[in-house]
């Protein structure tokens, strides 16, 4: 056999091996942009922490993934501690580039983030994605509304 093959064979052993490593560990690309936000969510002068989470064994959705993604609120209490998680709002598409801002200036702090969706309508040059941003607008007292598609890119945003 020609080292050429056994190079060639090596290397499609190390891409199934690599492939099966990352069914088993889970997608880290999809936890890519999950995190965690600190800001004032309820207007009480103290800090509320908001997540993002991702749940690897959600039900299905649209071409194979199994993916889910919610954030949580935590408001800041007097003596430094936090209230238990409570759910904010369920993400639709897997959120990216997680900001605050006061989107609609009624002094309230808004989520914003960009979602990305594969399963769009093809664009140009044969991609088939879609990026958005969106924007959770908070009530004022630690709960926000559901997200809404405030701006559409055409290409993939640089951030």
């Amino acid at each position: 056999m020609h080292i050429y093959q056994r190079i060639k064979d090596f290397g499609k052993k190390v891409l199934l091996v690599s492939g099966l490593v990352t069914v088993v560990n889970g997608c880290n690309d999809c936890q890519k942009g999950i995190g965690q936000i600190v800001n004032d969510f309820n207007n009480d002068g103290k800090s509320d922490i908001v997540n993002v989470s991702y749940d690897g064994a959600a039900e299905p959705r649209t071409k194979g993934y199994t993916v889910s993604f919610d954030s949580y609120i935590s408001l800041g209490q007097e003596d430094g501690t936090f209230t238990p998680q409570k759910k904010a709002f369920h993400f639709e598409l897997k959120p990216e580039n997680l900001q605050v801002g006061d989107v609609n200036g009624d002094g309230n702090k808004d989520l914003l983030f960009i979602a990305y969706d594969s399963d769009a309508e093809p664009r140009t040059k044969g991609y088939v994605a879609s990026f958005d941003q969106y924007a959770a607008l908070g009530n004022g007292d630690g709960t926000f509304q559901n997200p809404k598609k405030i701006l559409h890119y055409n290409t993939k945003p640089d951030y």
